[in-house]
């Protein structure tokens, strides 16, 4: 019994994750160069403070560059952003 119950929550977890990550064909071209830029430097693992001064925005502009990948690459968060952009070669 216990074995068929992580198998269920083992298939529900592979169905989710393939949910996550059907894109558009065309997702490349949805992000801006700057949100590009932005996604390139987290994938480097910098923090948003080093973002605004390596890009000369603002803080603040950072986040919001953050929140519109998010959303656009249909990420829950930065380290799948990464993952996704990546996969579909929108960053190196």
């Amino acid at each position: 019994m216990a074995a068929q119950m992580t198998h269920s929550v083992h298939s529900v977890h592979r169905l989710s994750a393939a949910r996550t990550y059907a894109w558009p064909a065309e997702l490349a071209d949805v992000l801006t160069q700057r949100e590009r830029e932005v996604l390139e430097l987290v994938a480097h693992g910098r923090v948003d403070p080093e973002i605004a001064m390596l890009l000369g925005i603002g803080p603040q502009t950072v986040k919001t560059h953050i929140r519109h990948i998010l959303r656009k690459l249909r990420a829950r968060n930065r380290t799948q952003a990464v993952a996704i952009a990546m996969r579909r070669e929108i960053i190196g």
